[in-house]
Order: C-alpha cells, then sequence, then structure tokens
C-alpha cells in the first residue's frame, strides 16, 4: 500500500522555496502519494514538481482553474471538518469549502485513510487547525523552512 504525504504552505513562494521543493519532491518515489489543494504557491510547487500520483482537493469544481476529479465535498468530511472548527457557523460556505478540501488532503476523500506525513512552509498561513489534525490523528508534522527538515523526511521515507 502507497505511503502519502501532503504538501502545504503560503501562497506566496520565493523562487528559492519551489527549487527546495522541487528537491524534496525526488526524495518520494513510486511508493508514495501527494495530496494536496489546488492554492498557488506552496500547494501548487508540490503538485508541479512532483512525480507520485496525485490527488488535488477542491472546495468546488474548477477551483483556482484547476480540473481535479475531487471536488464533491460528501457528508463525512463536513462533519469531520466541522468538528475540528470551533467558528464552523459564522464561517461562510466558500470558507467551509476551501477549510473541507483542506482537511480532506490530510484524511483523505471520505476523512478516513489520514496522511503520513504533513510537509509544510508557512509565515503567515494558519497551521493551527494542521497542528490539531496532525495531533488527533498522529501524523507527522514537518516544517520545511526549517534547516534540518531534509534529514527528518529522508528518515520519513526510508521508513
Amino acid at each position: 500500500m502507497n505511503r502519502v504525504y501532503v504538501g502545504l504552505g503560503d501562497a506566496v513562494i520565493l523562487d528559492q522555496g519551489v527549487s527546495e521543493i522541487t528537491k524534496l519532491s525526488k526524495l518520494f518515489d513510486e511508493n508514495w502519494h501527494l495530496r494536496t489543494t489546488a492554492d498557488y504557491g506552496v500547494a501548487a510547487s508540490f503538485e508541479n514538481a512532483s512525480k507520485c500520483v496525485t490527488e488535488i482537493y477542491l472546495p468546488w469544481a474548477g477551483y483556482n482553474g484547476h480540473g481535479s476529479d475531487f471536488h464533491s465535498l460528501p457528508h463525512v468530511a463536513i462533519d469531520e471538518t466541522a468538528s475540528l472548527f470551533s467558528s464552523w457557523d459564522e464561517m461562510s460556505v466558500p470558507d467551509q469549502a476551501k477549510a473541507t478540501a483542506l482537511v480532506q488532503s490530510i484524511l483523505g476523500y471520505n476523512c478516513d485513510m489520514p496522511c503520513d506525513v504533513i510537509l509544510h512552509a508557512s509565515k503567515q498561513y494558519d497551521m493551527k487547525i494542521v497542528r490539531k489534525i496532525a495531533k488527533r490523528y498522529t501524523i507527522q508534522l514537518v516544517n520545511i523552512s526549517k534547516q534540518s527538515h531534509l534529514s527528518v523526511i529522508r528518515k520519513i521515507v526510508e521508513g
């Protein structure tokens, strides 16, 4: 069975960050799947660099011009996402859909197949909910902005 990694982060990414993500993506072989959202920046860089099978989760069909088939939001995914956000009832419907797509990228389409590791590069991106999911499902979270990330990721890939 393939292992799954998720690539998330800020919308703004410098060329240096794109080349780092390309380098990281080469560490993951055919035994891995990438899941991400269709957000610009870090997520798009992971998608473009990945040689693995990739699942892109969208809040609605055509989001950011993307043609992924993963754009429906099953009730189980909506319910799981609502349980993670204390402000769910105050969120707009588009924000609820974006949050659900984020949760699906980490936990799978029906939220029953958590990923093995989340790679993130964030300065502004709200990581609070991602940390909460990682803790709840015991998913390793790696900040790829830190110097030591390459050795950590190599250990994860090698099993």
